[in-house]
């Protein structure tokens, strides 16, 4: 019976030990996975976000009264830096 127990002990200590070599590996593994997951989510919302924001910056660009607001902005600014360089 002596025998039983101490080849049972032998076995869980070689049966921790290859555990203990097996689990970094599954957690890297999960941990690389999960991540992959995560950044190709990342992307997609990413990609769904400048969409969205381009179909609308598109519709507020052809928009009259802003085409109006930045030539009117521009046309200031080009003025004020005018004055500013010429004056003595």
């Amino acid at each position: 019976m002596k025998n039983i127990n101490i080849n049972f002990e032998n076995k869980t200590i070689e049966m921790t030990k290859a555990f203990a070599k097996v689990i970094p590996e599954i957690y890297r593994e999960a941990y690389a996975q999960a991540m992959n997951d995560l950044l190709q989510a990342l992307r997609a919302d990413i990609t769904t976000v400048v969409d969205i924001a381009l179909e609308s910056g598109e519709n507020i660009f052809h928009d009259a009264r802003t085409r109006q607001a930045l030539m009117n902005n521009l046309y200031e600014t080009v003025i004020k830096n005018m004055h500013s360089e010429y004056t003595i």
